[in-house]
């Protein structure tokens, strides 16, 4: 595939995670957002990869994630087959959260990650 379009490829892609992750698109494959006004859920697949082999980043206004794994297995008669799987994803939050009490925890291949929204500062009255 040329540069070019494969810059248009990963742009495209990049739009549909933010459109999914800001909430203007329902779903995305793989990757799904709660959002109850206190605290913010995000679930991403993650099949075929171990807790060890990913790693979360979270910013009060935005979360990457990067995941890595290599598989080897020998098949008899065949040699060795060999797997690498990458995963990198820098996603907003559409509010600031709390990066410091955050959770994220991978279950059955899923990552999930909560946290809560950051209070919003005191009002302060506008005088003449």
């Amino acid at each position: 595939m040329s540069q070019p379009r494969r810059l248009l490829v990963q742009r495209r892609r990049l739009a549909e995670w933010l459109d999914c992750v800001r909430g203007s698109r329902p779903q995305l494959d793989g990757v799904a957002r709660a959002d109850d006004g206190e605290t913010f859920e995000l679930r991403v697949a993650l099949p075929g990869f171990e807790p060890g082999e990913i790693a979360v980043e979270i910013a009060p206004d935005h979360l990457v994630i990067d995941a890595s794994a290599a598989r080897e297995r020998r098949v008899e008669g065949r040699g060795r087959l060999a797997r690498q799987a990458d995963v990198h994803l820098l996603l907003p939050f559409p509010e600031a959260v709390d990066c410091e009490r955050a959770a994220a925890r991978l279950r059955s291949g899923v990552l999930t990650i909560r946290a809560r929204h950051l209070p919003h500062g005191p009002r302060v009255r506008v005088g003449p």
